[in-house]
């Protein structure tokens, strides 16, 4: 199961407040019951609105992603930076095992997965 932030992160506008959940089917459908019991759920503008600002959100990490490494890499060739740790760069310990977590990052393939879930949120998947 995973939580995400509507609020700032996903909307990317600062317009919504809420949050988003997904998860396989049968947990879901266990928050899912608690979220409609609590009235936790957005309302028609507040969904649109969120909805639209995840329609930007895979160029917003891709510049993101770009932005950090652009700026790990600046710093590494900084004469006050003494050491950067970014698992983007070719110089940390994770990249050269093969094994840097944001790998592909570029690519954003974490926001492809969020918005397929979006659209489709208690498909289980």
């Amino acid at each position: 199961m995973v939580m995400h932030s509507l609020t700032k992160f996903i909307s990317g506008h600062g317009d919504v407040t809420g949050g988003i959940v997904l998860g396989k089917a049968e947990p879901m459908g266990r928050v899912r019951a608690a979220m409609i019991r609590a009235g936790t759920n957005l309302g028609p503008f507040d969904a649109w609105l969120a909805t639209r600002g995840a329609r930007t959100l895979s160029v917003r990490v891709e510049r993101q992603s770009a932005n950090a490494l652009a700026l790990a890499g600046f710093l590494e060739t900084h004469r006050a930076v003494s050491r950067v740790y970014y698992p983007g760069l070719a110089s940390h310990p994770a990249a050269r095992a093969g094994q840097a977590p944001h790998a592909g990052a570029e690519r954003a393939p974490c926001c492809r997965s969020i918005w397929q879930a979006a659209r489709s949120p208690w498909s289980g998947s």
